[in-house]
């Protein structure tokens, strides 16, 4: 556009000047033709000085313009090519920013993925030997817990640059969620790959620790396997790797493990991280499923249902229903049961919200977990749950094992005594198990007390668990907790608890699981 105006302002000129030359020069060519006077002169004269100054006006403003027009092109082209460089240095950025992770600058998981599907495809084509190797900080949650979350990122980076420092030219680093760094080693064979993993746990215990005050030795489980051509893709390789950083921890933390697939060690790991995996789906589609066995009140003149234990089922991908302890252990074992217990909860809820609107239904009993027992959130969870759906709290009773809350009695206290307050009940499920149990009976706030079946189930034929039995319902009604017996399987055991005095039974003979749909 600039180059425009610059050409029409030029022809403009010429235009001009023309124009000026041509008023100048008739009148002084007429004069030639006509007797030359003094006015004439004089006539002249004027014209072919108003001319030229005409001309000389023109020509200054013409070139004023033309400046003024050069000045704001040079000026539009540098903001071009600064904006130019701008965009391409954000654009830079941006890539840098999905391939790499914000915190330590080394790579993310996505981008690791990526290079390990390629390096994949060479080991099929070359039979390359690379491992890939997972560092599981030990030390990591007591930083952060201890000194807050900036001492735990500033030693997340001081191990990021520790770990850059150690490898070749062509492998790479990666950070995984928390405290996990990823390596890629290109042609090492499992032997050299184990040499250099335990020669950088030697060097990571050296590594500057200080945090505070006070230095912290450094401690790793690392876990190694091997890229072969049989693996399918990066997320079967991260798979296996991760089984054995599993075994590490579980054999002791601060060492080395290999994976093979046939070792009992990483072979089970490895059933447990798909079976996880198939979980984490399961509950993205909505595909675990919720079961009721009923609890009946024994009294004579009252033999009726007084509330239900809502059980969990998953569907597998070919819609075969599999039960608890086929997924359970290994949430259990690997965290995830936070996750299913939100599950149930919010779907127990929903269903009961839908089917007993007016609050008539019967007492849902609701398993948590200890995993659900140490999440902090859990409380504040459950609260906005009854926030949402409106479930009448007097129908809600959490069972939480006795096991679980002895590991977590002070967390376990506080969520029992902030849902209490809420009129939620509670209940102390397999009773009996722990070795503490009537000490920290008393200082739990509960409602039921659910015997241990194995007492239970034995106890016609078997006089100490008969004992155990008897001695935990004379407690209870010491306490005016209520009694709930499991695994009641035939109607002479249910004769024996109604005289003994248990309040509520549940088993196969009581009400097999159903699926339950708020009922």
């Amino acid at each position: 556009m600039q180059q425009v105006l610059v050409r029409f302002v030029n022809t403009l000129l010429k235009c001009s000047v023309l124009l000026v030359l041509v008023s100048s020069i008739t009148p002084a060519w007429a004069a030639f033709n006509v007797d030359l006077t003094p006015d004439t002169l004089k006539q002249t004269l004027t014209y072919a000085v108003w001319g030229f100054l005409v001309l000389a006006v023109i020509m200054l403003a013409s070139s004023l313009w033309i400046v003024l027009l050069k000045w704001q092109v040079r000026n539009q082209t540098r903001d071009l090519l600064v904006e130019l460089d701008e965009r391409r240095r954000l654009s830079e950025q941006l890539i840098h920013q999905e391939s790499h992770d914000a915190l330590t600058g080394v790579l993310n998981r996505h981008s690791f993925e990526q290079r390990l599907n390629h390096a994949l495809k060479n080991v099929r084509k070359f039979d390359q030997k690379n491992v890939v190797c997972f560092i599981d900080l030990d030390q990591f949650e007591f930083i952060n817990d201890s000194y807050g979350h900036g001492a735990g990122d500033d030693l997340l980076r001081r191990v990021a640059c520790f770990l850059e420092a150690q490898i070749g030219e062509n492998d790479c680093v990666a950070r995984f969620a928390g405290d996990k760094f990823g390596l890629f080693l290109e042609n090492r064979d499992t032997e050299s790959a184990d040499q250099f993993a335990q020669e950088l746990l030697a060097r990571l215990r050296k590594l500057d620790t200080q945090v505070g005050d006070r230095y912290i030795p450094l401690t790793a489980s690392v876990g190694v396997a091997p890229m072969t051509g049989d693996i399918k893709d990066a997320q079967e390789l991260l798979a296996n790797v991760n089984v054995a950083t599993f075994a590490a921890k579980e054999e002791g933390r601060n060492r080395v493990c290999h994976f093979h697939p046939h070792d009992w060690r990483t072979g089970g790991h490895r059933k447990d991280i798909l079976r996880l995996a198939e979980l984490h789906e399961a509950i993205d589609e909505n595909r675990l499923v919720l079961y009721s066995q009923p609890i009946m009140a024994l009294a004579v003149d009252n033999p009726t249902v007084h509330h239900y234990e809502l059980l969990v089922r998953m569907r597998d991908k070919n819609n075969y229903l599999l039960l608890p302890g086929k997924f359970i252990p290994a949430a259990e074992r690997y965290g995830m049961m936070n996750l299913i217990d939100r599950w149930v909860i919010q779907q127990a809820f929903t269903c009961y919200s839908q089917r007993h609107a007016n609050g008539d239904g019967p007492i849902m009993g609701l398993n948590l977990s200890g995993n659900s027992l140490s999440d902090r959130e859990l409380l504040a969870f459950i609260e906005d749950m009854l926030t949402q759906y409106r479930v009448p709290t007097d129908k809600i009773c959490f069972e939480i094992t006795e096991t679980a809350a002895i590991s977590n009695f002070g967390v376990a206290k506080n969520i029992i005594n902030g849902l209490r307050d809420h009129g939620v009940s509670f209940a102390l499920d397999d009773f009996g198990s722990g070795m503490s149990s009537f000490s920290y009976l008393k200082q739990l706030p509960v409602d039921y007390i659910k015997i241990d079946g194995w007492f239970v189930r034995n106890m016609l034929n078997d006089p100490v668990d008969n004992a155990i039995v008897r001695s935990v319902t004379q407690f209870g009604k010491m306490m005016n907790i209520k009694i709930i017996a499991e695994f009641v399987e035939n109607e002479d055991l249910v004769r024996v608890l109604r005289r003994i005095g248990v309040d509520y039974a549940q088993g196969d003979e009581i009400g097999k699981p159903v699926a339950w749909h708020g009922v």
